[in-house]
Protein backbone atom coordinates (compact mmCIF):
# COMPACT_ATOMS: atom_id res chain seq x y z
CA UNK A 1 0.00 0.00 0.00
CA UNK A 2 2.00 2.84 -1.62
CA UNK A 3 -0.26 5.74 -3.04
CA UNK A 4 2.24 7.70 -3.68
CA UNK A 5 4.78 5.73 -5.87
CA UNK A 6 1.94 4.71 -7.58
CA UNK A 7 0.94 8.24 -8.03
CA UNK A 8 4.24 9.19 -9.06
CA UNK A 9 4.48 6.63 -12.01
CA UNK A 10 1.52 7.83 -13.14
CA UNK A 11 2.37 11.40 -13.77
CA UNK A 12 5.52 10.27 -14.91
CA UNK A 13 3.94 8.62 -17.49
CA UNK A 14 1.98 11.21 -18.91
CA UNK A 15 4.66 14.09 -18.22
CA UNK A 16 4.50 14.55 -22.38
CA UNK A 17 0.86 15.42 -22.16
CA UNK A 18 -1.20 18.36 -21.15
CA UNK A 19 -3.72 16.87 -19.29
CA UNK A 20 -6.62 18.98 -17.84
CA UNK A 21 -6.76 19.15 -13.67
CA UNK A 22 -9.78 17.11 -14.11
CA UNK A 23 -8.13 14.32 -16.49
CA UNK A 24 -5.12 14.54 -13.67
CA UNK A 25 -7.42 14.38 -10.68
CA UNK A 26 -8.88 10.96 -12.32
CA UNK A 27 -5.67 9.60 -12.99
CA UNK A 28 -4.31 10.59 -9.66
CA UNK A 29 -7.22 8.70 -7.69
CA UNK A 30 -7.00 6.02 -10.32
CA UNK A 31 -3.54 4.67 -9.60
CA UNK A 32 -4.39 4.59 -5.66
CA UNK A 33 -8.50 3.43 -5.67
CA UNK A 34 -6.94 -0.50 -6.18
CA UNK A 35 -6.41 -0.46 -2.62
CA UNK A 36 -9.47 0.55 -1.46
CA UNK A 37 -9.74 -3.34 -0.97
CA UNK A 38 -7.99 -3.03 2.42
CA UNK A 39 -11.52 -1.83 3.42
CA UNK A 40 -12.75 -5.06 2.91
CA UNK A 41 -15.62 -3.52 0.51
CA UNK A 42 -14.37 -5.16 -2.47
CA UNK A 43 -12.21 -7.83 -3.62
CA UNK A 44 -8.18 -7.57 -4.31
CA UNK A 45 -8.50 -9.49 -7.97
CA UNK A 46 -11.19 -7.50 -8.95
CA UNK A 47 -9.06 -4.02 -8.25
CA UNK A 48 -5.90 -5.41 -9.49
CA UNK A 49 -6.72 -7.28 -12.52
CA UNK A 50 -9.70 -6.74 -14.05
CA UNK A 51 -9.49 -2.96 -14.16
CA UNK A 52 -9.68 -3.34 -18.41
CA UNK A 53 -12.57 -4.47 -18.29
CA UNK A 54 -14.04 -1.11 -16.34
CA UNK A 55 -11.54 0.63 -19.25
CA UNK A 56 -13.14 -0.67 -22.10
CA UNK A 57 -16.56 -0.57 -20.48
CA UNK A 58 -16.94 3.26 -19.74
CA UNK A 59 -17.75 5.66 -22.06
CA UNK A 60 -17.07 8.81 -19.66
CA UNK A 61 -13.70 10.32 -20.98
CA UNK A 62 -12.71 11.16 -16.79
CA UNK A 63 -13.59 7.98 -15.92
CA UNK A 64 -11.42 6.09 -18.46
CA UNK A 65 -8.64 8.16 -16.81
CA UNK A 66 -9.69 7.00 -13.22
CA UNK A 67 -9.66 3.02 -14.83
CA UNK A 68 -6.37 3.97 -16.25
CA UNK A 69 -4.80 4.72 -12.99
CA UNK A 70 -6.24 1.54 -11.49
CA UNK A 71 -4.31 -0.69 -14.91
CA UNK A 72 -1.09 1.47 -14.25
CA UNK A 73 -1.45 0.44 -9.98
CA UNK A 74 -2.37 -3.37 -11.01
CA UNK A 75 -1.00 -6.97 -11.54
CA UNK A 76 -2.85 -7.44 -15.32
CA UNK A 77 -2.44 -6.21 -17.57
CA UNK A 78 1.80 -5.87 -16.07
CA UNK A 79 1.30 -2.59 -14.05
CA UNK A 80 3.07 -1.16 -10.78
CA UNK A 81 2.04 -4.23 -8.93
CA UNK A 82 3.22 -6.74 -11.23
CA UNK A 83 6.58 -5.49 -10.95
CA UNK A 84 7.02 -4.66 -7.77
CA UNK A 85 5.77 -8.20 -6.16
CA UNK A 86 7.09 -10.43 -8.56
CA UNK A 87 10.04 -12.59 -7.90
CA UNK A 88 12.63 -9.95 -9.05
CA UNK A 89 10.24 -7.00 -7.68
CA UNK A 90 11.65 -4.38 -5.82
CA UNK A 91 9.93 -6.06 -2.32
CA UNK A 92 11.73 -9.32 -2.65
CA UNK A 93 14.51 -8.09 -3.54
CA UNK A 94 15.04 -5.95 -0.45
CA UNK A 95 13.11 -8.07 2.41
CA UNK A 96 16.63 -9.42 3.95
CA UNK A 97 18.08 -6.66 4.02
CA UNK A 98 15.13 -4.34 5.59
CA UNK A 99 14.16 -7.59 7.39
CA UNK A 100 17.86 -7.34 9.40
CA UNK A 101 17.15 -3.66 10.10
CA UNK A 102 13.79 -4.43 11.55
CA UNK A 103 15.01 -7.11 14.10
CA UNK A 104 17.45 -4.63 15.73
CA UNK A 105 14.01 -2.99 16.72
CA UNK A 106 11.74 -6.16 17.30
CA UNK A 107 11.27 -4.90 20.29
CA UNK A 108 9.12 -1.99 18.36
CA UNK A 109 7.96 -3.95 15.26
CA UNK A 110 7.06 -6.78 17.27
CA UNK A 111 6.14 -9.93 15.43
CA UNK A 112 7.70 -10.00 11.84
CA UNK A 113 7.34 -11.82 8.94
CA UNK A 114 7.16 -11.59 4.83
CA UNK A 115 4.19 -8.53 4.88
CA UNK A 116 6.38 -6.54 7.70
CA UNK A 117 9.47 -6.27 5.09
CA UNK A 118 6.75 -5.18 2.50
CA UNK A 119 4.56 -3.00 4.72
CA UNK A 120 8.16 -1.19 5.78
CA UNK A 121 9.36 -0.95 1.91
CA UNK A 122 6.76 0.48 0.66
CA UNK A 123 6.17 3.43 3.55
CA UNK A 124 10.24 4.08 3.08
CA UNK A 125 9.55 4.44 -0.84
CA UNK A 126 6.66 6.74 -0.16
CA UNK A 127 8.61 9.02 2.62
CA UNK A 128 11.54 8.96 0.01
CA UNK A 129 9.40 10.17 -3.14
CA UNK A 130 7.61 12.69 -0.87
CA UNK A 131 11.08 14.34 0.53
CA UNK A 132 12.37 14.54 -2.91
CA UNK A 133 8.91 15.90 -4.63
CA UNK A 134 7.13 18.42 -2.91
CA UNK A 135 4.36 18.90 -4.95
CA UNK A 136 2.75 15.17 -5.10
CA UNK A 137 0.93 15.51 -1.71
CA UNK A 138 -0.61 18.65 -2.58
CA UNK A 139 -1.38 17.36 -6.06
CA UNK A 140 -3.21 14.03 -4.45
CA UNK A 141 -5.34 15.64 -1.68
CA UNK A 142 -6.63 18.30 -4.58
CA UNK A 143 -7.38 15.10 -6.66
CA UNK A 144 -9.18 13.46 -3.66
CA UNK A 145 -11.10 16.61 -2.73
CA UNK A 146 -12.32 17.41 -6.41
CA UNK A 147 -16.08 16.97 -6.15
CA UNK A 148 -16.15 15.74 -9.78
CA UNK A 149 -14.77 12.18 -8.38
CA UNK A 150 -17.85 11.04 -7.30
CA UNK A 151 -19.59 10.37 -10.11
CA UNK A 152 -16.97 8.12 -11.73
CA UNK A 153 -16.39 6.49 -8.06
CA UNK A 154 -20.22 5.42 -8.63
CA UNK A 155 -19.38 4.33 -12.22
CA UNK A 156 -16.53 1.92 -10.84
CA UNK A 157 -18.93 0.59 -7.93
CA UNK A 158 -21.90 -0.02 -11.14
CA UNK A 159 -19.13 -2.05 -12.72
CA UNK A 160 -18.26 -3.98 -10.12
CA UNK A 161 -21.76 -4.52 -8.62
CA UNK A 162 -20.91 -2.81 -5.11
CA UNK A 163 -24.42 -2.19 -3.45
CA UNK A 164 -25.43 1.87 -3.75
CA UNK A 165 -23.98 1.41 0.63
CA UNK A 166 -21.04 0.36 -0.63
CA UNK A 167 -20.73 3.23 -2.92
CA UNK A 168 -21.46 5.88 -0.76
CA UNK A 169 -18.79 4.38 2.10
CA UNK A 170 -15.89 4.68 -0.31
CA UNK A 171 -16.94 8.33 -1.51
CA UNK A 172 -17.06 9.10 1.92
CA UNK A 173 -14.02 7.07 2.84
CA UNK A 174 -11.98 8.92 -0.02
CA UNK A 175 -12.88 12.45 1.54
CA UNK A 176 -12.15 11.46 5.24
CA UNK A 177 -9.51 13.44 7.18
CA UNK A 178 -8.31 10.79 8.47
CA UNK A 179 -6.98 9.15 5.07
CA UNK A 180 -5.95 13.05 3.81
CA UNK A 181 -3.84 12.98 7.20
CA UNK A 182 -2.29 9.86 6.37
CA UNK A 183 -1.29 11.08 2.92
CA UNK A 184 0.02 13.78 4.62
CA UNK A 185 1.96 11.95 7.03
CA UNK A 186 4.49 10.60 4.01
CA UNK A 187 5.97 14.28 3.93
CA UNK A 188 8.51 13.41 6.67
CA UNK A 189 10.04 10.48 8.26
CA UNK A 190 8.56 11.01 11.65
CA UNK A 191 5.20 10.98 10.31
CA UNK A 192 5.75 8.31 7.93
CA UNK A 193 6.33 6.02 10.84
CA UNK A 194 3.64 7.08 12.75
CA UNK A 195 1.38 5.96 9.94
CA UNK A 196 3.39 2.61 9.88
CA UNK A 197 2.47 2.10 13.18
CA UNK A 198 -1.36 3.51 12.84
CA UNK A 199 -1.36 0.59 9.91
CA UNK A 200 -0.12 -2.01 11.67
CA UNK A 201 -2.56 -2.04 14.56
CA UNK A 202 -5.40 -1.24 12.14
CA UNK A 203 -4.14 -4.52 10.37
CA UNK A 204 -3.91 -6.31 13.27
CA UNK A 205 -7.53 -5.26 14.60
CA UNK A 206 -9.24 -6.25 11.08
CA UNK A 207 -7.45 -9.74 11.65
CA UNK A 208 -9.26 -10.56 14.99
CA UNK A 209 -12.72 -9.60 13.27
CA UNK A 210 -13.91 -12.58 13.26
CA UNK A 211 -12.88 -13.89 16.78
CA UNK A 212 -15.45 -14.77 19.23
CA UNK A 213 -16.31 -11.01 21.41
CA UNK A 214 -14.43 -11.92 24.22
CA UNK A 215 -11.22 -12.87 22.49
CA UNK A 216 -11.94 -9.69 20.01
CA UNK A 217 -11.79 -7.34 23.35
CA UNK A 218 -8.67 -9.00 24.35
CA UNK A 219 -6.87 -8.53 21.02
CA UNK A 220 -8.10 -4.94 20.88
CA UNK A 221 -6.81 -4.81 24.94
CA UNK A 222 -3.34 -6.34 23.86
CA UNK A 223 -2.65 -4.60 20.57
CA UNK A 224 -4.07 -1.01 22.46
CA UNK A 225 -1.16 -1.61 25.13
CA UNK A 226 1.40 -2.46 22.61
CA UNK A 227 0.49 0.64 19.70
CA UNK A 228 0.60 2.84 23.04
CA UNK A 229 4.29 1.42 24.00
CA UNK A 230 5.61 1.76 20.69
CA UNK A 231 4.46 5.40 20.26
CA UNK A 232 5.79 6.27 23.70
CA UNK A 233 9.44 5.05 21.82
CA UNK A 234 8.27 6.76 18.34
CA UNK A 235 11.92 7.89 18.35
CA UNK A 236 13.28 4.44 17.70
CA UNK A 237 10.66 3.57 15.18
CA UNK A 238 11.83 6.87 13.34
CA UNK A 239 15.11 5.81 13.62
CA UNK A 240 14.24 2.32 12.08
CA UNK A 241 12.54 4.43 8.88
CA UNK A 242 15.61 6.52 8.56
CA UNK A 243 17.87 3.29 8.43
CA UNK A 244 15.36 1.82 6.26
CA UNK A 245 15.52 4.83 4.11
CA UNK A 246 18.96 5.13 3.69
CA UNK A 247 19.27 1.77 2.15
CA UNK A 248 16.18 2.05 0.03
CA UNK A 249 16.71 5.02 -1.98
CA UNK A 250 18.57 4.15 -4.60
CA UNK A 251 16.50 0.92 -5.46
CA UNK A 252 13.58 2.62 -4.71
CA UNK A 253 14.92 5.31 -7.52
CA UNK A 254 15.92 3.09 -9.76
CA UNK A 255 13.09 0.37 -9.06
CA UNK A 256 10.75 3.66 -10.39
CA UNK A 257 12.46 4.43 -13.17
CA UNK A 258 12.61 1.22 -14.84
CA UNK A 259 8.80 0.46 -13.93
CA UNK A 260 8.41 3.60 -15.92
CA UNK A 261 9.98 2.46 -18.79
CA UNK A 262 8.44 -1.11 -18.97
CA UNK A 263 4.93 0.55 -18.44
CA UNK A 264 5.00 2.81 -21.05
CA UNK A 265 4.11 0.97 -23.90
CA UNK A 266 0.75 0.12 -21.95
CA UNK A 267 -0.12 3.32 -21.25
CA UNK A 268 0.52 4.81 -25.03
CA UNK A 269 -1.64 1.72 -26.27
CA UNK A 270 -4.44 2.82 -24.12
CA UNK A 271 -4.19 6.62 -24.59
CA UNK A 272 -4.81 6.47 -28.07
CA UNK A 273 -7.97 4.92 -26.69
CA UNK A 274 -8.93 8.11 -25.11
CA UNK A 275 -7.49 10.55 -27.38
Amino acid sequence: MNPLTHVYIALELFKEQKLTKNERDHLILGSVLPDIHQSGLIHYQKTHYTALNFFHNTKNRLHKFLALGMILHGEEPKGVDYYAHGKNGIIRNNHEQVIKIARKYKKYVGKMNHMTSHHLIEYSADNIIAKKNVQIIPQVLSAFKNRKIDSAISSFSHHFELSEKANGKIIKLLKNKHLLHFLENFATTETTSRSWVNFTFFMNLKQGKSLPFREKIKKISQFSFYNLKRRIHHKEVTQLFEEINAVMEQPALKFIYETTEKIQPLKEKLYKEIE
